[in-house]
Protein backbone atom coordinates (compact mmCIF):
# COMPACT_ATOMS: atom_id res chain seq x y z
CA UNK A 1 0.00 0.00 0.00
CA UNK A 2 1.10 3.95 -0.72
CA UNK A 3 0.65 6.01 1.84
CA UNK A 4 1.08 9.56 1.52
CA UNK A 5 0.47 12.50 4.19
CA UNK A 6 -0.05 16.08 2.92
CA UNK A 7 -0.08 19.13 5.05
CA UNK A 8 -2.30 21.94 4.24
CA UNK A 9 -0.37 23.99 1.48
CA UNK A 10 1.60 21.45 -0.23
CA UNK A 11 -0.89 20.80 -2.85
CA UNK A 12 -1.47 24.60 -3.31
CA UNK A 13 -2.16 25.82 -6.99
CA UNK A 14 -0.30 28.84 -7.31
CA UNK A 15 -3.06 30.23 -10.29
CA UNK A 16 -5.56 30.27 -6.87
CA UNK A 17 -3.09 32.86 -5.12
CA UNK A 18 -4.39 31.36 -2.19
CA UNK A 19 -1.83 32.04 0.35
CA UNK A 20 -3.76 31.07 3.56
CA UNK A 21 -3.58 27.29 4.77
CA UNK A 22 -6.40 28.24 7.59
CA UNK A 23 -10.25 26.85 7.26
CA UNK A 24 -12.69 26.84 9.81
CA UNK A 25 -15.46 29.42 11.00
CA UNK A 26 -18.95 30.09 9.96
CA UNK A 27 -19.70 33.68 8.70
CA UNK A 28 -18.01 35.25 5.47
CA UNK A 29 -16.23 37.72 7.41
CA UNK A 30 -14.99 35.87 9.77
CA UNK A 31 -11.52 34.57 9.08
CA UNK A 32 -10.30 30.88 9.30
CA UNK A 33 -9.28 29.22 12.33
CA UNK A 34 -5.61 27.85 12.97
CA UNK A 35 -6.68 24.27 12.69
CA UNK A 36 -4.77 22.51 9.90
CA UNK A 37 -5.71 19.15 8.33
CA UNK A 38 -3.53 16.14 7.04
CA UNK A 39 -4.62 14.83 3.77
CA UNK A 40 -3.61 10.56 3.84
CA UNK A 41 -3.25 9.33 0.35
CA UNK A 42 -4.11 5.46 1.74
CA UNK A 43 -4.96 4.14 -1.88
CA UNK A 44 -2.99 1.10 -3.48
CA UNK A 45 -0.58 0.97 -6.14
CA UNK A 46 -2.97 -0.97 -8.67
CA UNK A 47 -0.93 -0.06 -12.08
CA UNK A 48 2.43 -0.64 -13.71
CA UNK A 49 4.02 1.34 -16.45
CA UNK A 50 6.22 -1.02 -18.66
CA UNK A 51 9.07 1.32 -20.01
CA UNK A 52 10.64 -0.42 -22.68
CA UNK A 53 12.87 0.67 -25.80
CA UNK A 54 13.29 -1.07 -29.48
CA UNK A 55 16.83 -2.75 -29.88
CA UNK A 56 18.06 -5.07 -32.78
CA UNK A 57 14.19 -5.20 -33.85
CA UNK A 58 12.92 -6.45 -30.04
CA UNK A 59 11.67 -4.50 -26.76
CA UNK A 60 14.01 -4.71 -24.08
CA UNK A 61 12.23 -3.36 -20.79
CA UNK A 62 14.16 -0.54 -18.50
CA UNK A 63 12.04 -0.52 -15.91
CA UNK A 64 8.75 -1.47 -14.32
CA UNK A 65 7.20 1.53 -11.90
CA UNK A 66 3.97 1.32 -9.89
CA UNK A 67 1.16 4.04 -9.78
CA UNK A 68 -2.28 4.20 -7.21
CA UNK A 69 -4.19 5.88 -10.78
CA UNK A 70 -4.24 4.57 -14.17
CA UNK A 71 -4.29 8.32 -15.49
CA UNK A 72 -1.16 9.11 -13.84
CA UNK A 73 0.64 6.24 -15.18
CA UNK A 74 -0.61 6.94 -18.53
CA UNK A 75 0.62 10.75 -18.20
CA UNK A 76 3.63 9.06 -17.13
CA UNK A 77 4.13 6.46 -19.99
CA UNK A 78 3.64 9.23 -21.93
CA UNK A 79 5.76 12.06 -21.15
CA UNK A 80 8.68 9.89 -20.21
CA UNK A 81 8.81 6.68 -22.09
CA UNK A 82 9.30 5.53 -25.16
CA UNK A 83 6.95 4.54 -28.17
CA UNK A 84 6.13 0.80 -27.04
CA UNK A 85 5.76 1.31 -23.44
CA UNK A 86 2.66 0.51 -22.07
CA UNK A 87 0.48 0.44 -18.97
CA UNK A 88 -0.73 -2.41 -17.24
CA UNK A 89 -2.72 -4.07 -14.16
CA UNK A 90 0.14 -4.53 -11.46
CA UNK A 91 0.70 -8.07 -11.28
CA UNK A 92 -1.01 -8.99 -14.89
CA UNK A 93 1.31 -12.06 -15.58
CA UNK A 94 -0.55 -11.56 -18.99
CA UNK A 95 0.94 -8.24 -19.30
CA UNK A 96 -3.05 -7.28 -21.03
CA UNK A 97 -2.31 -3.29 -22.04
CA UNK A 98 -4.11 -0.88 -20.87
CA UNK A 99 -2.68 1.77 -22.25
CA UNK A 100 0.17 1.92 -25.07
CA UNK A 101 2.71 5.43 -26.25
CA UNK A 102 1.90 4.13 -30.03
CA UNK A 103 2.34 5.99 -33.33
CA UNK A 104 -1.38 5.38 -34.15
CA UNK A 105 -3.42 1.99 -35.65
CA UNK A 106 -0.72 1.57 -38.24
CA UNK A 107 1.70 0.54 -35.37
CA UNK A 108 3.92 1.27 -32.37
CA UNK A 109 6.90 3.04 -33.89
CA UNK A 110 7.01 6.61 -35.62
CA UNK A 111 5.42 9.97 -34.91
CA UNK A 112 2.39 9.65 -32.86
CA UNK A 113 -0.73 11.00 -33.94
CA UNK A 114 -4.19 11.35 -32.32
CA UNK A 115 -5.62 8.52 -30.64
CA UNK A 116 -7.82 7.39 -28.27
CA UNK A 117 -8.04 4.75 -25.34
CA UNK A 118 -11.92 3.75 -23.98
CA UNK A 119 -12.05 2.78 -20.69
CA UNK A 120 -15.14 0.69 -19.03
CA UNK A 121 -16.09 1.74 -15.55
CA UNK A 122 -13.04 3.64 -15.66
CA UNK A 123 -10.29 1.35 -15.88
CA UNK A 124 -11.29 -1.66 -18.15
CA UNK A 125 -9.84 -1.11 -21.63
CA UNK A 126 -12.69 -1.66 -24.39
CA UNK A 127 -12.03 0.68 -27.23
CA UNK A 128 -9.27 2.26 -29.48
CA UNK A 129 -9.03 4.76 -32.10
CA UNK A 130 -7.60 7.25 -34.12
CA UNK A 131 -9.68 10.49 -34.39
CA UNK A 132 -13.27 9.52 -36.12
CA UNK A 133 -15.95 12.53 -36.94
CA UNK A 134 -18.59 12.40 -34.30
CA UNK A 135 -16.90 11.19 -31.41
CA UNK A 136 -18.22 13.43 -29.44
CA UNK A 137 -21.36 10.78 -29.55
CA UNK A 138 -18.97 7.99 -28.75
CA UNK A 139 -20.45 5.32 -25.65
CA UNK A 140 -22.48 7.81 -24.95
CA UNK A 141 -25.40 7.07 -22.08
CA UNK A 142 -22.41 4.37 -20.62
CA UNK A 143 -20.20 4.85 -18.03
CA UNK A 144 -16.71 5.47 -20.13
CA UNK A 145 -13.91 7.04 -19.83
CA UNK A 146 -11.55 8.31 -22.91
CA UNK A 147 -7.96 9.13 -22.29
CA UNK A 148 -6.22 11.35 -25.57
CA UNK A 149 -3.02 10.76 -26.99
CA UNK A 150 -2.01 13.61 -29.28
CA UNK A 151 1.15 14.61 -31.45
CA UNK A 152 2.39 15.51 -28.33
CA UNK A 153 0.90 15.17 -24.75
CA UNK A 154 -1.50 13.44 -23.52
CA UNK A 155 -4.69 16.08 -22.74
CA UNK A 156 -8.63 16.55 -21.76
CA UNK A 157 -11.05 15.20 -24.14
CA UNK A 158 -14.89 14.75 -24.49
CA UNK A 159 -16.10 12.26 -22.32
CA UNK A 160 -19.19 10.43 -22.64
CA UNK A 161 -22.81 12.23 -21.43
CA UNK A 162 -26.06 10.85 -20.29
CA UNK A 163 -29.35 13.34 -20.42
CA UNK A 164 -31.90 13.61 -18.11
CA UNK A 165 -34.67 15.19 -19.39
CA UNK A 166 -38.71 14.64 -19.92
CA UNK A 167 -40.26 11.76 -22.10
CA UNK A 168 -39.55 12.15 -25.60
CA UNK A 169 -36.86 14.84 -25.42
CA UNK A 170 -33.84 14.64 -27.52
CA UNK A 171 -31.64 11.95 -26.39
CA UNK A 172 -28.12 14.11 -27.87
CA UNK A 173 -27.42 17.21 -27.08
CA UNK A 174 -24.72 19.72 -29.87
CA UNK A 175 -20.98 19.59 -28.78
CA UNK A 176 -20.56 22.97 -27.81
CA UNK A 177 -22.58 22.35 -24.67
CA UNK A 178 -19.89 19.83 -23.12
CA UNK A 179 -16.89 21.51 -21.62
CA UNK A 180 -14.47 18.53 -21.75
CA UNK A 181 -11.59 21.37 -19.45
CA UNK A 182 -13.83 21.13 -16.45
CA UNK A 183 -13.58 17.71 -16.53
CA UNK A 184 -16.75 16.23 -15.04
CA UNK A 185 -19.84 18.62 -14.13
CA UNK A 186 -23.84 18.35 -13.93
CA UNK A 187 -25.38 20.80 -16.38
CA UNK A 188 -28.92 22.70 -15.98
CA UNK A 189 -29.31 23.52 -20.01
CA UNK A 190 -32.88 25.09 -20.94
CA UNK A 191 -34.21 25.33 -23.86
CA UNK A 192 -32.59 28.15 -26.06
CA UNK A 193 -34.74 31.75 -26.53
CA UNK A 194 -36.58 30.71 -23.25
CA UNK A 195 -37.05 34.44 -22.39
CA UNK A 196 -35.82 33.59 -19.13
CA UNK A 197 -33.09 36.78 -17.65
CA UNK A 198 -33.08 35.34 -14.30
CA UNK A 199 -32.40 31.76 -12.76
CA UNK A 200 -31.95 30.87 -9.11
CA UNK A 201 -30.42 27.81 -7.41
CA UNK A 202 -30.99 26.90 -3.73
CA UNK A 203 -27.82 24.48 -2.50
CA UNK A 204 -27.93 22.68 0.87
CA UNK A 205 -24.06 22.76 0.66
CA UNK A 206 -24.24 22.16 4.23
CA UNK A 207 -25.23 18.48 3.81
CA UNK A 208 -22.28 18.24 1.23
CA UNK A 209 -19.05 16.14 1.87
CA UNK A 210 -15.79 17.25 0.23
CA UNK A 211 -12.61 15.16 0.14
CA UNK A 212 -9.31 16.91 -1.88
CA UNK A 213 -7.44 15.43 -4.74
CA UNK A 214 -3.98 13.36 -3.54
CA UNK A 215 -2.07 13.65 -6.99
CA UNK A 216 0.55 15.87 -6.36
CA UNK A 217 0.25 17.45 -9.72
CA UNK A 218 -3.59 18.18 -10.07
CA UNK A 219 -5.88 19.41 -7.80
CA UNK A 220 -9.88 18.99 -8.19
CA UNK A 221 -11.62 22.06 -7.33
CA UNK A 222 -15.79 22.32 -6.21
CA UNK A 223 -17.03 24.55 -8.33
CA UNK A 224 -20.81 25.59 -8.70
CA UNK A 225 -21.74 28.74 -11.40
CA UNK A 226 -24.61 30.13 -13.23
CA UNK A 227 -23.70 31.74 -16.46
CA UNK A 228 -25.43 32.90 -19.76
CA UNK A 229 -24.48 31.46 -23.16
CA UNK A 230 -24.89 32.10 -26.37
CA UNK A 231 -23.14 32.04 -29.66
CA UNK A 232 -19.83 33.66 -28.79
CA UNK A 233 -19.85 33.66 -25.06
CA UNK A 234 -20.28 31.26 -21.88
CA UNK A 235 -20.18 33.61 -19.13
CA UNK A 236 -20.05 31.78 -15.42
CA UNK A 237 -20.30 33.32 -12.00
CA UNK A 238 -20.19 31.25 -8.85
CA UNK A 239 -18.03 29.89 -6.05
CA UNK A 240 -15.26 27.62 -6.01
CA UNK A 241 -13.85 26.33 -3.03
CA UNK A 242 -9.92 25.65 -2.17
CA UNK A 243 -9.38 22.12 -1.05
CA UNK A 244 -6.37 23.11 1.25
CA UNK A 245 -8.39 25.12 3.09
CA UNK A 246 -11.93 24.35 2.91
CA UNK A 247 -12.66 28.06 1.97
CA UNK A 248 -15.23 28.78 -0.55
CA UNK A 249 -14.53 32.28 -3.06
CA UNK A 250 -15.88 33.94 -5.96
CA UNK A 251 -15.28 32.90 -9.43
CA UNK A 252 -15.95 34.40 -12.65
CA UNK A 253 -14.94 33.97 -16.31
CA UNK A 254 -15.57 31.96 -20.11
CA UNK A 255 -15.90 28.79 -20.92
CA UNK A 256 -15.80 26.94 -24.00
CA UNK A 257 -15.34 23.56 -25.27
CA UNK A 258 -11.97 23.89 -25.67
CA UNK A 259 -10.91 27.14 -23.87
CA UNK A 260 -11.16 27.77 -20.29
CA UNK A 261 -10.50 31.78 -18.89
CA UNK A 262 -11.59 31.67 -15.19
CA UNK A 263 -10.73 34.21 -12.38
CA UNK A 264 -10.30 32.86 -8.85
CA UNK A 265 -11.10 35.81 -6.35
CA UNK A 266 -9.07 35.26 -3.29
CA UNK A 267 -10.05 38.58 -2.13
CA UNK A 268 -13.08 37.86 0.36
CA UNK A 269 -13.76 34.34 2.10
CA UNK A 270 -17.45 33.88 1.10
CA UNK A 271 -17.69 30.56 2.95
CA UNK A 272 -15.67 28.07 5.62
CA UNK A 273 -15.65 24.62 5.76
CA UNK A 274 -15.12 21.94 8.23
CA UNK A 275 -12.45 19.24 8.15
CA UNK A 276 -12.61 15.66 9.06
CA UNK A 277 -9.58 13.99 9.99
CA UNK A 278 -11.25 10.52 10.34
CA UNK A 279 -12.97 10.36 7.21
CA UNK A 280 -10.84 13.31 5.47
CA UNK A 281 -13.82 14.74 4.39
CA UNK A 282 -14.53 19.24 3.92
CA UNK A 283 -18.58 19.62 5.60
CA UNK A 284 -19.15 23.61 4.17
CA UNK A 285 -20.71 25.89 6.96
CA UNK A 286 -23.29 26.79 5.26
CA UNK A 287 -25.93 26.86 2.80
CA UNK A 288 -26.58 29.07 -0.39
CA UNK A 289 -28.77 30.43 -2.57
CA UNK A 290 -27.36 31.85 -5.95
CA UNK A 291 -29.63 34.13 -7.91
CA UNK A 292 -28.33 35.78 -11.97
CA UNK A 293 -29.89 38.38 -13.38
CA UNK A 294 -29.18 39.70 -16.85
CA UNK A 295 -28.74 43.94 -16.71
CA UNK A 296 -28.97 46.12 -19.04
CA UNK A 297 -27.29 49.91 -19.18
CA UNK A 298 -29.14 52.56 -21.11
CA UNK A 299 -26.85 54.66 -21.03
CA UNK A 300 -24.06 52.88 -22.18
CA UNK A 301 -26.07 49.76 -24.36
CA UNK A 302 -24.59 47.09 -22.63
CA UNK A 303 -25.36 43.95 -21.07
CA UNK A 304 -24.06 42.16 -17.61
CA UNK A 305 -24.46 39.82 -15.07
CA UNK A 306 -25.25 40.39 -11.56
CA UNK A 307 -24.75 37.64 -9.23
CA UNK A 308 -26.59 37.55 -6.31
CA UNK A 309 -24.53 34.93 -3.56
CA UNK A 310 -26.87 34.81 -0.08
CA UNK A 311 -25.38 32.76 2.35
CA UNK A 312 -27.05 31.15 5.30
CA UNK A 313 -24.38 30.23 7.75
CA UNK A 314 -24.13 26.83 9.98
CA UNK A 315 -23.86 29.10 13.13
CA UNK A 316 -27.41 31.12 12.14
CA UNK A 317 -26.07 34.29 10.72
CA UNK A 318 -26.36 35.44 6.93
CA UNK A 319 -24.77 37.39 4.53
CA UNK A 320 -25.69 38.41 1.01
CA UNK A 321 -22.25 39.15 -1.61
CA UNK A 322 -23.40 41.12 -4.85
CA UNK A 323 -20.81 40.78 -7.81
CA UNK A 324 -21.36 42.02 -11.53
CA UNK A 325 -19.57 40.72 -14.46
CA UNK A 326 -19.25 41.98 -17.58
CA UNK A 327 -18.36 40.77 -21.19
CA UNK A 328 -18.60 42.27 -24.26
CA UNK A 329 -20.50 39.66 -26.32
CA UNK A 330 -23.45 39.52 -23.61
CA UNK A 331 -26.93 39.80 -24.74
CA UNK A 332 -30.54 39.94 -23.52
CA UNK A 333 -31.56 36.32 -25.06
CA UNK A 334 -28.81 34.43 -23.56
CA UNK A 335 -29.51 30.89 -22.40
CA UNK A 336 -29.12 30.58 -18.40
CA UNK A 337 -27.40 27.79 -17.02
CA UNK A 338 -26.38 26.73 -14.04
CA UNK A 339 -22.98 23.94 -13.44
CA UNK A 340 -21.91 21.71 -10.86
CA UNK A 341 -18.44 20.24 -11.32
CA UNK A 342 -15.47 18.88 -9.92
CA UNK A 343 -12.79 20.74 -12.12
CA UNK A 344 -8.97 19.03 -12.77
CA UNK A 345 -6.70 21.75 -12.39
CA UNK A 346 -2.91 21.75 -12.60
CA UNK A 347 -1.07 22.27 -9.31
CA UNK A 348 1.93 23.77 -10.98
CA UNK A 349 1.12 26.89 -12.71
CA UNK A 350 4.47 25.19 -14.81
CA UNK A 351 2.36 22.10 -16.04
CA UNK A 352 -1.06 23.29 -18.12
CA UNK A 353 -3.63 21.51 -17.56
CA UNK A 354 -4.40 20.83 -21.66
CA UNK A 355 -0.72 18.99 -21.58
CA UNK A 356 -2.41 15.77 -19.14
CA UNK A 357 -4.84 13.23 -19.04
CA UNK A 358 -7.40 14.28 -15.92
CA UNK A 359 -6.41 12.31 -13.20
CA UNK A 360 -9.78 10.32 -12.74
CA UNK A 361 -8.62 8.15 -9.98
CA UNK A 362 -7.15 11.03 -7.96
CA UNK A 363 -9.51 9.82 -4.87
CA UNK A 364 -11.44 13.72 -4.87
CA UNK A 365 -15.24 13.77 -4.52
CA UNK A 366 -18.14 16.60 -4.34
CA UNK A 367 -20.81 14.04 -2.80
CA UNK A 368 -24.38 14.94 -1.65
CA UNK A 369 -24.83 18.25 -4.08
CA UNK A 370 -28.39 18.96 -3.06
CA UNK A 371 -30.56 21.50 -5.32
CA UNK A 372 -33.53 22.22 -3.17
CA UNK A 373 -34.75 25.07 -5.93
CA UNK A 374 -33.89 25.68 -8.84
CA UNK A 375 -36.21 28.41 -11.19
CA UNK A 376 -36.20 30.78 -13.97
CA UNK A 377 -38.03 33.66 -14.66
CA UNK A 378 -39.25 35.91 -17.77
CA UNK A 379 -39.62 39.17 -16.97
CA UNK A 380 -43.13 41.11 -16.89
CA UNK A 381 -43.68 43.07 -20.30
CA UNK A 382 -41.06 41.41 -22.49
CA UNK A 383 -42.34 40.77 -26.16
CA UNK A 384 -40.44 38.98 -29.08
CA UNK A 385 -39.89 42.65 -30.27
CA UNK A 386 -37.60 43.53 -27.44
CA UNK A 387 -36.44 40.20 -27.20
CA UNK A 388 -34.67 39.75 -30.66
CA UNK A 389 -34.18 36.20 -30.17
CA UNK A 390 -33.36 33.52 -33.50
CA UNK A 391 -37.09 32.00 -32.37
CA UNK A 392 -39.62 33.50 -30.77
CA UNK A 393 -40.07 33.39 -27.02
CA UNK A 394 -40.63 29.90 -25.43
CA UNK A 395 -41.67 31.32 -21.84
CA UNK A 396 -44.48 33.81 -20.96
CA UNK A 397 -43.40 37.15 -19.71
CA UNK A 398 -44.01 37.29 -15.94
CA UNK A 399 -43.75 33.37 -15.52
CA UNK A 400 -41.61 31.99 -13.47
CA UNK A 401 -40.52 27.92 -14.70
CA UNK A 402 -39.10 25.26 -12.07
CA UNK A 403 -35.68 23.55 -13.17
CA UNK A 404 -35.65 20.71 -10.93
CA UNK A 405 -35.70 17.30 -12.48
CA UNK A 406 -39.36 16.10 -10.69
CA UNK A 407 -40.64 19.51 -13.05
CA UNK A 408 -39.44 18.22 -16.69
CA UNK A 409 -41.76 18.88 -19.50
CA UNK A 410 -42.80 22.26 -18.79
CA UNK A 411 -42.05 24.78 -21.60
CA UNK A 412 -38.55 25.83 -21.00
CA UNK A 413 -37.64 22.14 -21.79
CA UNK A 414 -34.89 21.85 -19.17
CA UNK A 415 -32.15 19.18 -19.99
CA UNK A 416 -29.45 18.11 -17.21
CA UNK A 417 -26.37 17.05 -18.79
CA UNK A 418 -24.17 14.35 -16.79
CA UNK A 419 -20.84 15.40 -18.14
CA UNK A 420 -18.73 12.51 -17.65
CA UNK A 421 -21.70 10.44 -17.10
CA UNK A 422 -18.88 7.62 -15.13
CA UNK A 423 -18.01 9.51 -12.64
CA UNK A 424 -21.16 11.03 -11.69
CA UNK A 425 -24.31 9.46 -9.44
CA UNK A 426 -27.62 10.35 -9.83
CA UNK A 427 -30.06 10.31 -7.13
CA UNK A 428 -33.22 9.07 -8.68
CA UNK A 429 -34.46 7.62 -5.75
CA UNK A 430 -34.74 10.66 -4.03
CA UNK A 431 -37.56 12.65 -6.18
CA UNK A 432 -38.18 16.10 -4.14
CA UNK A 433 -34.80 17.51 -4.65
CA UNK A 434 -31.89 16.71 -6.93
CA UNK A 435 -29.27 15.13 -5.61
CA UNK A 436 -25.91 14.28 -7.16
CA UNK A 437 -22.12 12.86 -6.68
CA UNK A 438 -18.93 13.51 -8.72
CA UNK A 439 -16.52 10.88 -7.14
CA UNK A 440 -12.95 10.55 -8.64
CA UNK A 441 -12.57 7.74 -5.92
CA UNK A 442 -10.60 4.85 -7.24
CA UNK A 443 -12.80 1.26 -8.52
CA UNK A 444 -9.51 -0.87 -9.55
CA UNK A 445 -11.07 -3.58 -11.42
CA UNK A 446 -9.77 -7.11 -11.44
CA UNK A 447 -9.51 -8.15 -15.04
CA UNK A 448 -8.15 -5.66 -18.04
CA UNK A 449 -10.95 -6.48 -20.68
CA UNK A 450 -14.95 -7.20 -20.32
CA UNK A 451 -16.14 -10.65 -20.18
CA UNK A 452 -17.70 -10.06 -24.03
CA UNK A 453 -14.16 -9.13 -25.30
CA UNK A 454 -12.53 -12.09 -23.46
CA UNK A 455 -15.07 -14.56 -24.98
CA UNK A 456 -14.53 -12.72 -28.76
CA UNK A 457 -10.65 -13.11 -28.51
CA UNK A 458 -11.20 -16.75 -27.25
CA UNK A 459 -13.07 -17.48 -30.37
CA UNK A 460 -10.93 -16.04 -32.82
CA UNK A 461 -7.50 -17.24 -30.86
CA UNK A 462 -9.18 -20.78 -32.21
CA UNK A 463 -9.00 -20.19 -35.70
CA UNK A 464 -6.29 -21.40 -37.45
CA UNK A 465 -4.24 -20.39 -40.40
CA UNK A 466 -6.00 -23.23 -43.08
CA UNK A 467 -9.64 -21.74 -41.87
CA UNK A 468 -11.45 -19.76 -44.08
CA UNK A 469 -14.66 -17.61 -44.44
CA UNK A 470 -16.37 -20.68 -44.46
CA UNK A 471 -15.00 -22.79 -41.54
CA UNK A 472 -17.14 -22.90 -38.38
CA UNK A 473 -14.61 -21.19 -36.13
CA UNK A 474 -14.25 -18.51 -38.53
CA UNK A 475 -18.31 -17.97 -38.50
CA UNK A 476 -18.71 -18.44 -34.74
CA UNK A 477 -16.12 -15.76 -33.71
CA UNK A 478 -17.42 -13.32 -36.29
CA UNK A 479 -21.21 -13.90 -34.58
CA UNK A 480 -19.62 -12.72 -31.66
CA UNK A 481 -16.97 -10.29 -33.14
CA UNK A 482 -19.40 -8.30 -35.11
CA UNK A 483 -21.67 -7.38 -31.75
CA UNK A 484 -18.72 -5.29 -30.53
CA UNK A 485 -18.78 -1.87 -30.63
CA UNK A 486 -16.74 -0.46 -33.44
CA UNK A 487 -13.56 0.85 -31.16
CA UNK A 488 -13.82 -2.01 -29.58
CA UNK A 489 -13.04 -4.01 -32.62
CA UNK A 490 -10.41 -2.04 -33.06
CA UNK A 491 -8.55 -2.82 -29.58
CA UNK A 492 -8.95 -6.53 -30.07
CA UNK A 493 -7.13 -6.33 -33.30
CA UNK A 494 -4.91 -3.25 -32.54
CA UNK A 495 -3.64 -3.25 -29.61
CA UNK A 496 -4.57 -7.09 -28.30
CA UNK A 497 -3.44 -8.74 -31.93
CA UNK A 498 -6.09 -10.74 -32.59
CA UNK A 499 -6.18 -10.69 -36.20
CA UNK A 500 -7.02 -14.23 -37.04
CA UNK A 501 -10.68 -13.36 -38.10
CA UNK A 502 -9.51 -10.95 -40.34
CA UNK A 503 -6.70 -12.99 -41.97
CA UNK A 504 -9.45 -15.85 -42.82
CA UNK A 505 -11.90 -13.59 -44.19
CA UNK A 506 -9.52 -12.39 -46.84
CA UNK A 507 -8.56 -15.78 -47.52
Amino acid sequence: MKTKLFTCGILLCSSLLIASCEKGGSGGDTPSNDNTSTFVDSRVDAYTVVAQYLENGEYIVDEEVDFPSLYEAANYCFDYCDNGSYVKRKGDTTNTILFQRRAGEGGIEGANQDQFFYYKDGNVLNGYSQYLQGNTEFFKDQKVTTIMSSTDNLKQYYQPYHLLAKEGHATTTAAWNILPLLDTSVRYNPIAFSGMRSITFNVDLSEARIRPSYSETQKAVPTITLSSTDSYNYSNQGIYMNTDTGDWYYISGETQSDTKFLEYDTSEIILTSTWNEDTQEYTPNGDVKLTLNYVYNEEYETWSNDLIIEVTYSDGTSKTFNKNYEYLEMNGRGTPRANFALDLISADEDYDETMFTPDFMCGAYFKNIRITEAKGTVPEGLTDEIYQGDTSMVGKAGETYSLLNKDFGNLVDVEVILDHYANITYHEDITDVDVYDIDYTPVNATVSRTEEVLKTESLIGAILPTDTATSASVILAQTDYAKLDPMTQKMVRLIDGYTQLEEALDR
